[in-house]
């Protein structure tokens, strides 16, 4: 343990003593530092990642120091909004902390060009800061789409397994728009949780299909908005159920059956003459496409570092004079890359580059002195 007190030292009654002791935490003065990513996108605009701090000798049981993460725009992007953005983070009893710094909105909102590039730096707050990486921006698509169109926004941000997104499907015509049918189709990993419509604004009747297809039919209840103007038609909630992330499996198609004004007349998004050859714009995070079908992105959720650690990591070999073992279990947490993390007990495989001096369990349960 660490703290301060005295040591007491008596012969019968006569002779007594006493001496005082302190052992303190050595402070942490070196570090090592894992971002979880280093790509974001304008619904993604988060850089986190985890720091693991120890002392001069390697003990990672040393005093909390406080740990920054500062990312710097490029010239490019400190045109759109000028200064570097930081967060902190304290260590804890272990020298871990972990810490997220959020990005501007204007580097990946309005962005021309297909993004820019920043500088992460990370290290001890009041010093340089020593590391360093480089982080890619990708903003989408500033541009509107033109005439009229019914239009599908997908989010850019990826997904892990169990995640849920919201997809937007919006009109835009020179007309009100009056009624709708429409068809939502997913690929194999993502499922269809609800389709919700504004009941205040539309009445009708929809369905969802094991999960993998969607159908909506809707007429308005009243005229709520002028033509020219958006008016959102329903959203999607998609859930990632799968871990297999191809383009095929991460495919979201919404097709266009049979839309109307206000009159009951048949109206077409532009260039468009009939049913059902008509397309709609799909916007991800790859740009526009004006075939109906869109993709989301998925992530495993990876292991991205390991941290393993002892109570105590100097030694006296007392085992060479006593012939009794010394051993003390080794501690060790992975960090995961949603920025989660747990301990980590199993499948791992430790080896020690100097047997004769210290020895380890094969397992990683522990490390021992033996003589």
């Amino acid at each position: 343990g660490f703290g301060t007190g005295q040591i007491g030292v008596e012969l019968s009654s006569k002779f007594k003593q006493s001496r005082p002791f302190s052992r303190q935490l050595a402070p942490c003065s070196r570090f090592e530092f894992v971002p979880l990513d280093l790509e974001v996108y304008s619904q993604q605009r988060v850089i986190s990642g985890w720091f693991q701090a120890e002392d001069s000798e390697g003990n990672r049981v040393c005093s909390g120091r406080g740990m920054v993460v500062e990312v710097t725009p490029s010239s490019k992007l400190n045109a759109l909004q000028a200064g570097a953005v930081q967060a902190t983070c304290t260590t804890d009893g272990t020298g871990k902390c972990d810490v997220s710094v959020t990005l501007p909105v204007a580097w990946l909102s309005t962005a021309p060009g297909g993004g820019d590039t920043a500088t992460l730096r990370a290290g001890f707050q009041g010093e340089t800061l020593s590391f360093n990486r480089t982080i890619q921006t990708h903003p989408r698509d500033p541009a509107a789409v033109s005439g009229d169109n019914v239009i599908v926004r997908l989010p850019d941000q990826s997904m892990f397994p169990g995640d849920s997104v919201t997809v937007s499907v919006v009109a835009k015509f020179d007309v009100p728009v009056n009624g709708f049918t429409m068809l939502v189709e997913v690929g194999e990993s993502l499922e269809i949780r609800t389709l919700d419509v504004d009941l205040k604004v539309w009445s009708g009747d929809q369905g969802i299909s094991a999960g993998r297809t969607g159908s909506l039919a809707y007429t308005s209840r009243s005229i709520t908005a002028s033509g020219g103007s958006e008016v959102e038609l329903f959203t999607a909630a998609l859930r990632l159920k799968g871990s297999d992330f191809s383009e095929s499996k991460m495919s979201v198609k919404v097709s266009l059956e049979f839309l109307t004004d206000v009159k009951g007349n048949t109206v077409f998004p532009s260039g468009f003459n009939s049913y059902p050859d008509s397309q709609v714009f799909v916007v991800d995070r790859r740009g526009r496409h004006r075939d109906s079908v869109g993709h989301l992105f998925g992530r495993a959720v990876d292991v991205v570092a390991l941290f393993a650690s002892v109570s105590q990591a100097e030694w006296v070999n007392l085992a060479m004079v006593t012939g009794k073992r010394q051993a003390q279990s080794i501690g060790i947490v992975e960090v995961l890359r949603d920025g989660s993390s747990r301990a980590r007990s199993s499948g791992l495989t430790c080896t020690s580059s100097l047997p004769e001096a210290v020895q380890v369990a094969s397992g990683c349960g522990e490390v021992f002195l033996d003589g």
